[in-house]
């Protein structure tokens, strides 16, 4: 049997699944896939940060658009009838706060 030769993956197609993935979760509405997604979007960035693909600012920029399609789904999640604790709600709304914020200290230089 032939052994099949895989090549590694490059920045701009860790980039690409990451940006498919995050499509996914904007497009969720049932609590369960909004987490599966969520997390497999946060497992890639983690990724490309562990691997010094990307830098403190893209990174930043990628958490805050991780977080736009996460809070996305959540609405569409209640708007659907799913049910979701109120305090993961609050939690969420206030990480995502905060990933706007250190994104402007990043881009500040901070």
């Amino acid at each position: 049997m032939a052994e099949t030769k895989t090549k590694p993956f490059t920045k701009e197609d860790m980039l690409w699944e990451l940006d498919s993935t995050i499509k996914d979760l904007a497009r969720q509405n049932s609590t369960e896939f909004r987490g599966r997604y969520f997390g497999e979007c946060r497992g890639i960035l983690r990724t490309l940060y562990l691997l010094g693909m990307v830098d403190e600012v893209e990174h930043a920029e990628l958490k805050v658009k991780i977080d736009t399609a996460h809070q996305q789904a959540i609405a569409q999640c209640e708007a659907a009838g799913e049910s979701l604790d109120p305090v993961v709600a609050q939690k969420e709304a206030f990480r995502s706060q905060l990933n706007v914020d250190q994104l402007a200290s990043q881009r500040a230089g901070g």
